[in-house]
């Protein structure tokens, strides 16, 4: 069963319910359609709930109806707290930045502070978390999100976000083993485009050093004319390795599998094995009706998330 709190108050009578979460995503997103209007300009805060269990904090970002006779409901479309990362620019009193020998942690606090979102490095983050950086320039005219996603990806890490819409910084995904139930059907995808045979990382060396740093990871088996360079623009020559090998294991996203069921609901970092292969959920698509539960999750293989 869907809860839904809007301001704090509990929404008795609403339809269609919808739920999408991808685990390497900075927000998540609901939408529902109900009679009540409610005011869409103050980004009003909701909360949704399953079975009890909070999957959901955010505010209204959109809303629509049709002045129609007989009148049909109107929809809303909320995002996950941290969805204003990826859509706003750090504010000018922020610049000119001096964040020498400070953390990773420090800066990415620092960053999140100017739009009141709470930053959750877990354990597996430690030693990248507390390593200190020196950077003064985090990028003017850049997205937040873009900036702390280039940050930490640097590194190794990656970008994530949970059910009370706090910004979640790891390394591991590991949660819960699962064995998925009969589905309603299922496919596959494959994209070579996305893959290469030399990923490069490419870093700048210490000062008393003239050669610059470089690492690579590749897939022996695909073309060699098929190269692809980034440059690392924080860490240094104890993370550029983690670069090439993060590249190459985002490659693996381009191999998807995908699976619709009846009444199921998942965790996205549950993981599941099929024919011995350790795969991870990496989204949800869910909804929820008169008609009862329904759902679609991808599979990536685990490699993905293994840094």
């Amino acid at each position: 069963m869907i809860q839904t709190v809007i301001n704090g108050k509990k929404l008795n009578f609403f339809d269609s319910f919808t739920y999408s979460t991808q685990i390497d995503a900075i927000a998540s997103s609901i939408s529902f359609n109900t009679f009540l209007d409610i005011e869409a300009f103050d980004y009003t805060p909701i909360k949704a709930y399953r079975n009890g269990q909070l999957i959901f904090t955010g505010e209204i970002i959109n809303k629509n109806y049709n002045q129609e006779i007989p009148p049909k409901p109107l929809n809303y479309k909320a995002e996950s707290l941290t969805h204003i990362l990826s859509e706003s620019t750090l504010p000018t009193e922020s610049y000119p930045l001096q964040l020498e020998n400070n953390t990773l942690k420090d800066i990415i606090e620092y960053i999140c502070s100017f739009f009141e979102i709470t930053v959750i490095f877990d354990q597996s983050t430690s030693d990248e978390a507390n390593s200190k950086y020196k950077l003064s320039d985090l990028g003017l005219g850049k997205k937040a999100a873009q900036i702390i996603n280039e940050l930490i990806t640097d590194v190794g890490l990656m970008l994530s976000h949970d059910a009370y819409g706090r910004l979640v910084i790891t390394k591991n995904i590991s949660q819960s083993e699962i064995k998925l139930p009969k589905y309603l059907s299922n496919g596959k995808s494959f994209d070579l485009k996305k893959f290469y045979h030399n990923y490069i990382a490419l870093g700048q060396a210490p000062i008393d050093d003239d050669s610059d740093l470089q690492a690579i990871a590749r897939f022996s088996n695909i073309d060699q004319r098929r190269n692809i360079t980034k440059i690392q623009n924080s860490g240094g020559i104890e993370t550029i390795e983690k670069k090439a090998i993060g590249m190459r294991a985002d490659s693996l996203k381009a191999i998807g599998t995908k699976f619709n069921f009846n009444n199921f609901f998942c965790n996205v970092g549950d993981f599941t094995y099929i024919n011995d292969t350790k795969f991870v959920i990496n989204s949800l698509d869910y909804s929820y009706n008169s008609n009862g539960e329904q759902s679609s999750i991808s599979l990536l293989d685990n490699q993905v998330y293994e840094r």
